[in-house]
This record gives C-alpha cells, structure tokens and sequence, in this order.
C-alpha cells in the first residue's frame, strides 16, 4: 500500500476534498475512490492490519461518565486549549512515547484529533496498540463531538481568556 506522500495527499491530515456529494454518478464515483483511497492510507498506518472498530460518539460519553476510559486528544496544545472533550490529556504524536508509563496497561485509550480523515488519532492508536495497549480511536473527532451538542472543556488563564 502506498504511503499519504505517494498518494498527493498530506499525511497529518487527510480530506476527502473531491466532489463527493452530488454530481450524478460522477460523484458517487469520486466519493467511492476516495473512501478506498483514504482506507489504503489508513490501513499502512496500521501496519497493514485492519483497525479496530471506532468508538461512537455516545459510547465514548458514556464511557467518560462511568471513568472507564482514558481519553487522549492528539491535536496540537493551542487546538487543545481551545476546546477538547471533557477529562482528555493532550499528547503528540512525538510525545506519546514519553506518557506510556502514565497510562494504565489494560485500560481502554480512546484518541480522537480534528475529525474523521485526520489520521493523528489513526496514527496514534496504532502506536498504542504496539505497544501492548488497548486502543481505539473516536467515530469522528472534535467537530462532531460540538456538532452532537456535546460539552467540551477549553484551558483558560487567570483572566479567563483560552490559553
């Protein structure tokens, strides 16, 4: 399978800009190679594995509710600051490594980044599952996590401005 740079496209962020919506059979076309071409990326991520299957959005909350699960945010800080999902840590992708020992070994790990092809999350679940983790990555990200009207938590200074 060919790497995201073989295939034109960013690796940190893959989006589906062809005209996927509408369009006749033309678009039905260009969606269908499109979703084929962002599962090959996603599959390399992986090792070549399939993923496992992604947590929805509502098992996710109730999952938060009952603190049986550790969320992991893998956007940048400043996207994190502005606004994440209630209770997540914040990790990059180079820094995932170093917070290994802070997570507990047989907890599940949800990672969710900027919505569903940003491969962040793809990438970081597959890192976890190497190293023994049980991890799945959130159905979405944080758009949809607004977009289903669900609370989100923003780091605030002492004056009560987003960091």
């Amino acid at each position: 399978d060919a790497p995201a740079e073989a295939l034109d496209v960013p690796a940190h962020d893959v989006h589906a800009d062809a005209p996927t919506r509408g369009g006749g059979d033309l678009g039905r076309r260009a969606e269908a190679g499109t979703e084929d071409q962002v599962e090959r990326i996603l599959r390399g991520l992986a090792g070549g594995e399939e993923a496992p299957e992604p947590v929805s959005r509502g098992e996710l909350a109730a999952r938060i509710e009952d603190g049986s699960v550790t969320v992991l945010d893998v956007r940048p800080a400043d996207e994190y600051a502005a606004g994440h999902i209630p209770g997540a840590l914040n990790t990059t992708l180079a820094e995932l490594e170093q917070i290994l020992p802070s997570l507990v070994p047989d907890a599940e790990i949800v990672a969710y980044c900027r919505g569903p092809y940003c491969v962040y999350a793809h990438e970081a679940v597959a890192a976890l599952r190497s190293h023994g983790f049980n991890a799945r990555r959130l159905d979405g990200g944080l758009p949809e996590w607004r977009e289903d009207g669900r609370a989100i938590e923003r780091q605030m200074d002492r004056t009560g401005r987003v960091l």
